[in-house]
């Protein structure tokens, strides 16, 4: 499916990754995501302690208790809160390749972020549910990191036995290539955020100019 508008439903075929934000400003963000119908998701919010890591979890699967959740494997406490609060967990590829066989398989699904064929025949190896293949394109957060490009995105997805989505520099219009290079779908942060923020605009200008109450 093609986006058409800023309206239309996201999922199936995304993967967003949260940033960085305070609690509330994350939050707001969470209920947009789940309202355009995303259900896989991985935290990702470094700042936070463990214990918001687990209240923001007991939040988000109290909004939607079919939620996928990853936890990041850089979060702190991310194994244990892993397992009690039965979430996934999102591999950096250091941790990947450092914990080995180790890696607990009561959580599920589990995620693991690759940038060569190298790592992507580890996350086989690891059991991985899926992984994420990045930087496909030149991203504005890593602009010294050079891209991959789709030719080869392609080929080390048709070398893999494994779902793989594409991130770096992904825009909602890239789905349609994406499928095509062979990938489960999307992933990203600031694919999310820029339309969130696009909205969030718009939802402020309609109220200032319907007389809704703003700041004081």
């Amino acid at each position: 499916m093609v986006l058409q508008s800023e309206s239309d439903t996201i999922q199936p075929d995304t993967y967003l990754i949260t940033p960085d934000w305070p609690v509330e400003r994350l939050r707001d963000f969470l209920l947009w995501a789940l309202d355009t119908g995303i259900d896989l998701i991985q935290l990702r919010c470094f700042s936070q302690s463990c214990e918001q890591i687990a209240a923001l979890v007991t939040w988000l699967k109290g909004q939607h208790g079919d939620i996928r959740i990853l936890l990041n494997s850089g979060l702190p406490g991310s194994r244990q809160l892993a397992q009690e609060f039965d979430c996934g967990i999102h591999w950096r590829s250091r941790d990947m390749l450092k914990v080995g066989d180790d890696i607990p398989r009561r959580c599920a699904p589990c995620a693991a972020s690759c940038h060569n064929l190298q790592e992507l025949k580890a996350a086989e190896q690891a059991g991985m549910d899926f992984a994420v293949l990045s930087p496909v394109c030149q991203t504005t957060s890593h602009p010294d990191s050079a891209p991959i490009g789709w030719n080869l995105f392609r080929k080390w997805v048709e070398m893999s036995e494994i779902p793989i989505y594409a991130l770096g520099g992904m825009k909602f219009e890239d789905i349609n290539r994406a499928r095509n290079a062979g990938a489960a779908g999307l992933a990203g942060i600031g694919l999310f955020v820029q339309r969130y923020m696009r909205l969030s605009t718009s939802r402020s200008s309609s109220s200032t100019l319907s007389g809704g109450t703003g700041t004081e």
